[in-house]
């Protein structure tokens, strides 16, 4: 029974502002603590006007994206329509019924409607007026109105590639799924993902088209994503663009057909980048380059390092068809974001159109062509084991939505005094209040990474971090201290030490949407681009993330994959100059929130990928060349002795724990967790004598605090679950043995730079982790210790 006299009533504010009178789409991403909600039926999104009180029910589409362990609800997401004008709450109310009957009897029908459903022939869906068809057989996919007259199509054929040669390459689908989402407004389904793969004839270049059908805002969000599966040769360990395993092309297009009807005159370009509008019958936009300041910068490199780029900014084709307007007019500027709305009242936009450049968009008649990689004068290459992903929004009626601020939903937040009401976090919660009253100018310090002068986007634009393969990465500029060169040098990043997390923390903890937008592009170029998608290769390669730029050296024709043969040799101690993938750098917790915030799936594909590669990382697979090869390298520090079950003490076996956590928090299997703990107990005791780990050797054990954090968080998630059980205590206890060894002999590094080699800001960072630990002992420690 749902007690709706009492109903708990969330406020979901909106800090980006509104544009137009329209309705724009908005999403809201929701926290709730363990045992409130067990079913959609408990949750309605309402407007409420201040003038007069009274509140309406709207259509809000739900999509659950993670479950606490008794099976009730602990994310999701909200997709809706909004204006300006009123104000917006989500009621939550209460069962009356006792929660373990809820967890059983509610489930079921929570979950069925967003069941994955195989489609191996035919498959429709009739939303409103509309009807969604797809033939996998015949390769077809339409939206037809109620006359069963074709709105939209797209087939195989749509798909363009030309390949090296100039010659076309077929596509074709091979199998697709379905998911429904419920509608909080009657519970019924009224959104449907369709998700289409497929191969490119005589390649081994996949793709995968999805289809999200939002059928209350007449709203259609698409994302193509192409994967080269084959393995990368590496020859020497090297990385670099000309390897034999990479796919070169000429270009990749998607043609729309659309209705022939037309209601109106003349299709119109919104340039929303200039706030420029422009008629015209048959209409050209063309992105060459980034448009800013330095868009030859030596990221952009070929395979011979040699720059393709010659042209800046965009140029818009328009031509009118009648006797006034014979002659076709040309625009140029440097960035450009159109949306195209047409005659028969669709309109299509592609996301970050400048940013991810090249890009084109046509219209001509009845047509769309989307031009994802358009022809130019060089061939495009796609890395062995690389993926790019595109989106496109369409509207299937201009007059009613406003695609204008679609590159970036409107995104709600709720208070962060609700989020640390639901438990995520849990010391760091607890303390939220006393690190507010204490520390908030180190709120202002975080805050200048989205200053406009200073912060990453500013980087962005120094590097010009722009293009199909570099937009989201983040400029490592730390690597240039010390550069005397004058030109730019190059170096990324690939996501060490988890900046998803950092960003996405940061929005939850402030509401301010600049910290997700960081976090949303950084992880859509992560999960195309720095992960090595391919299972051709050597077990310990397969699936794992790209190290960043080799310390002290620029990429050059590396692309995102560390290692160069244009790169110097015996650059610092232990250089390796070489390698690929490896434990040491694999960050998966960020990932995992991005998933709960999106619900999208290749995250969370991506953190069990990475969970999977780590773990034969250090687990091999016990054939017995790998078993003779664990034996001579049983005592290698880094290593797992495989003989005697110890790992070692190192950061990428906190990679591992955490990339375990983020994988059990997904799918709640107690292998994960139970890895963990046989981890732990195999890495640390509670009893050791610390100082025979030689901890005052600082360059050769500093990361002992990155695993100490790891067991942190492991602690967490036993708390979380109320598990207080032998495998808490002996963790708690390791991590207080640890905290009482720091307490006497830690120190900021930098107060003795000369035992450092390169005694730079990057140790404060590491300082940091410190006071984590030192607080986190604190924290569950049966005694607190005021000196800590």
């Amino acid at each position: 029974m749902i007690d709706i006299q009492h109903p708990i009533q969330l406020s979901i504010a909106h800090e980006q502002r509104f544009q137009s009178a329209q309705q724009q789409c908005c999403e809201v991403s929701v926290p709730l603590p363990q045992s409130l909600v067990f079913n959609p039926e408990q949750l309605s999104l309402v407007v409420s006007k201040d003038d007069d009180g009274i509140t309406k029910t709207i259509d809000a589409i739900c999509h659950i994206i993670d479950y606490w362990p008794d099976n009730s609800i602990k994310w999701f997401k909200l997709t809706y329509q909004y204006c300006h004008q009123p104000r917006l709450y989500l009621n939550i109310t209460k069962l009356q019924t006792d929660t373990s009957d809820a967890a059983t009897n509610t489930l079921i029908d929570a979950t069925n409607i967003s069941d994955v459903i195989d489609v191996t022939d035919n498959y429709s869906y009739k939303g409103g007026a509309n009807t969604l068809t797809l033939s996998v057989a015949n390769n077809r996919l339409e939206i037809l109105d109620d006359n069963n007259q074709a709105i939209l199509s797209l087939d195989a054929k749509a798909l363009k590639m030309t390949d090296s040669t100039g010659q076309p390459v077929a596509a074709d689908f091979s199998q697709a799924t379905v998911t429904q989402q419920t509608n909080l407004i009657n519970h019924n389904s009224s959104a449907v993902t369709l998700v289409i793969n497929g191969v490119f004839s005589e390649t081994l270049v996949q793709f995968q088209l999805t289809v999200d059908w939002l059928v209350p805002f007449d709203l259609i969000k698409c994302q193509l994503q192409i994967h080269n599966s084959n393995r990368a040769i590496h020859q020497g360990g090297k990385w670099d663009l000309g390897d034999k395993g990479s796919f070169n092309f000429k270009a990749l297009s998607i043609d729309l057909h659309t209705a022939k009807k037309s209601p109106k005159e003349h299709n119109t370009l919104t340039d929303v980048q200039n706030n420029q509008s422009y008629i015209g019958e048959n209409i050209v936009c063309e992105q060459f380059s980034s448009g800013g300041v330095n868009w030859q910068s030596p990221v952009h490199v070929n395979h011979n390092n040699t720059l393709d780029i010659n042209k800046n900014g965009y140029s818009l084709n328009i031509e009118l068809q009648d006797t006034l307007h014979k002659d076709p007019k040309e625009i140029t500027g440097l960035r450009c974001q159109p949306v195209l709305s047409l005659k028969n009242n669709l309109s299509i936009t592609l996301n970050k159109f400048w940013q991810n450049f090249p890009k084109s968009l046509t219209v001509k008649d009845n047509i769309v062509s989307l031009g994802l990689f358009p022809a130019t004068h060089y061939l495009y290459e796609l890395q062995g084991g690389e993926k790019k992903t595109h989106s496109f929004w369409m509207s299937l009626d201009s007059s009613n939505n406003d695609l204008t601020t679609s590159q970036n939903i409107n995104r709600g937040t709720v208070a962060w005094d609700w989020i640390s009401q639901c438990h995520l976090y849990p010391f760091i919660e607890k303390e939220k209040a006393k690190e507010n009253a204490t520390l908030g100018s180190l709120q202002t310090i975080t805050d200048l990474g989205i200053e406009n002068t200073s912060g990453f986007i500013a980087k962005r634009e120094k590097l010009d971090e722009y293009g199909w393969r570099h937009f989201g990465e983040l400029y490592a500029d730390h690597e240039t201290a010390g550069y005397k060169g004058e030109d730019i040098f190059v170096s990324h990043y690939n996501n060490q030490y988890d900046p998803i997390y950092g960003f996405l923390r940061q929005y939850l903890t402030t509401g301010n949407t600049k910290w997700f937008e960081l976090a949303d592009d950084l992880a859509t170029h992560v999960k195309d681009i720095d992960i090595y998608h391919t299972s051709l290769d050597k077990n310990e390669y397969n699936g794992g993330l790209f190290w960043h730029t080799d310390h002290y050296l620029q990429a050059f024709t590396s692309t995102h994959r560390s290692y160069s043969k244009h790169q110097a040799s015996n650059v610092y101690q232990d250089h390796a100059g070489g390698g690929g993938p490896g434990g040491q750098h694999c960050y998966t917790t960020g990932l995992y929130l991005h998933y709960c915030l999106t619900g999208n799936q290749s995250s969370k594909d991506a953190v069990l990928t990475l969970s999977n590669w780590i773990t034969h990382i250090y687990e091999g697979s016990n054939t017995c060349l790998e078993l003779l090869l664990a034996f001579k390298n049983r005592h290698v520090a880094g290593n797992k002795n495989h003989f005697t079950g110890q790992y070692p003490l190192d950061r990428g076996i906190a990679n591992y724990v955490n990339a375990l956590l983020d994988s059990f928090e997904l799918t709640q299997q107690p292998d994960y967790l139970t890895q963990v703990q046989n981890i732990l107990t195999n890495t640390i005791h509670p009893n050791e004598d610390l100082t025979l780990r030689g901890l005052q050797d600082v360059e050769g054990t500093w990361f002992y605090t990155v695993l100490l954090q790891a067991l942190c968080r492991y602690l967490q998630v036993k708390e979380s679950r109320q598990e207080f059980d032998q495998h808490f205590y002996y963790c708690r206890d390791c991590l207080l043995n640890f905290a009482d060894w720091m307490l006497i002999h830690e120190y900021p590094y930098l107060e003795k730079p000369d035992i450092l080699e390169y005694p730079n800001d990057t140790w404060t960072a590491q300082d940091l982790r410190k006071a984590h630990v030192l607080a986190a002992a604190n924290y569950y420690s049966p005694d607190k210790k005021t000196n800590i």
